[in-house]
């Protein structure tokens, strides 16, 4: 029998739940609108059979098991509804030299104003194959030196508006300004809610950030309803200490998702990092030519990085609430949302270093 004050907690989750299924539709099934998480995956439907099937491998893999020993080495903290599990894992973010990422920008001749691919064409057949080039040219001179001292002076935030303004934000070169930054200043973000707005509870926020001895990946779980501001508020300290950030359509999702939770707090969020979102430039790169764009397939196919055990994206939300209606039985349910988390975060990071090397050598 579970314990009354768990009883209590989730009643008080079901409700809520109940009330975001209404409005947002059975997260089961297709997510619809703009702010659907894993557009790809989130549209994935399971019969009850497939659910209790990935239940009884959870189960059987961590039932019984303390969360001590099924996240092996982590450090966990527990307080007030809150728990956070801090995890090193055996990975090295890594950013190419800012010289060569200096040179692939340089090539870019359409970053310079009233210069498009056909024109860029031209140029280099008539010898123009760089940026600096131009500065002898009689129409585009001053225009390339305004990019080359962006370039020169590591104005970043410009360079990046320059190239979202000229390609859009889903170009690849835009990831060519990552050496410009510390590897240590690079964060990642991914975020598991009860359903698809703003008003939905945020259980688990997972953040990747490499720091000395390792990659460290930092998860923040709301143990209890209450815990969401504590799990909004760390995460929102943690981001202060980021000059970019790395989502996965966390343009869409994440990120709002966190700033709306956060105004409903009173919580300030500082969003003066770059922020790149890999899932739309993976897109752009590899749609055709990858099964999908889910994040999983992506590892798997572009990095060769399968993983061991994963529960589904759309499952989530349904596991963390059976979990939340009974811990003591149903613990290995929010492992399995934890792994999730992780595997998404850790994944996240290791795309994203094979997207900054293809960016800085990209011809």
């Amino acid at each position: 029998m579970a314990h009354p004050k768990y009883e209590e907690v989730a009643k008080i989750l079901k409700e809520r739940l109940n009330a975001l299924r209404e409005r947002d539709g059975d997260l089961r099934y297709k997510a619809q609108g703009a702010l659907a998480k894993r557009q790809d995956e989130d549209q994935e439907f399971f019969s009850e059979d497939e659910i209790e099937r990935f239940r009884r491998r959870f189960i059987e893999r961590y039932g019984g098991m303390s969360l001590e020993e099924a996240f092996e080495g982590a450090s966990i903290e527990r307080g007030h509804g809150l728990l956070t599990i801090t995890h090193c894992e055996k990975f090295a973010l890594q950013h190419p030299d800012k010289e060569s990422a200096s040179e692939r920008l340089q090539k870019a001749l359409w970053l310079v104003h009233r210069i498009r691919d056909a024109r860029a064409s031209e140029l280099k057949a008539k010898g123009f194959q760089n940026i600096p080039d131009l500065l002898r040219h009689a129409s585009y001179g001053q225009d390339a030196k305004q990019v080359i001292s962006m370039i020169a002076q590591g104005r970043t935030t410009s360079l990046y508006e320059q190239i979202c303004a000229r390609g859009g934000r889903a170009h690849l070169l835009s990831l060519a300004l990552a050496p410009f930054f510390s590897p240590n200043d690079v964060a990642f973000l991914d975020i598991e809610a009860m359903g698809l707005f703003g008003g939905s509870l945020v259980m688990v926020v997972g953040l990747g950030m490499q720091q000395e001895g390792g990659f460290y990946i930092t998860q923040f779980v709301a143990n209890t309803p209450d815990a969401e501001e504590a799990v909004i508020t760390k995460t929102c300290r943690f981001l202060e200490r980021c000059e970019v950030l790395v989502t996965f359509n966390g343009r869409a999702f994440d990120l709002p998702f966190i700033a709306q939770r956060a105004a409903f707090y009173g919580v300030s969020l500082r969003e003066r990092f770059l922020h790149f979102d890999i899932l739309h430039i993976s897109r752009r790169i590899f749609k055709g030519t990858a099964r999908s764009c889910k994040l999983q397939d992506l590892a798997r196919e572009v990095l060769n990085d399968v993983r061991d055990l994963d529960l589904p994206g759309a499952l989530v939300p349904r596991f963390y609430q059976e979990y939340m209606e009974n811990p003591q039985s149903k613990s290995a349910l929010l492992v399995a949302v934890l792994q999730h988390n992780k595997d998404d975060v850790l994944q996240m990071a290791k795309l994203y270093n094979e997207l900054v090397i293809m960016a800085c050598e990209q011809k």
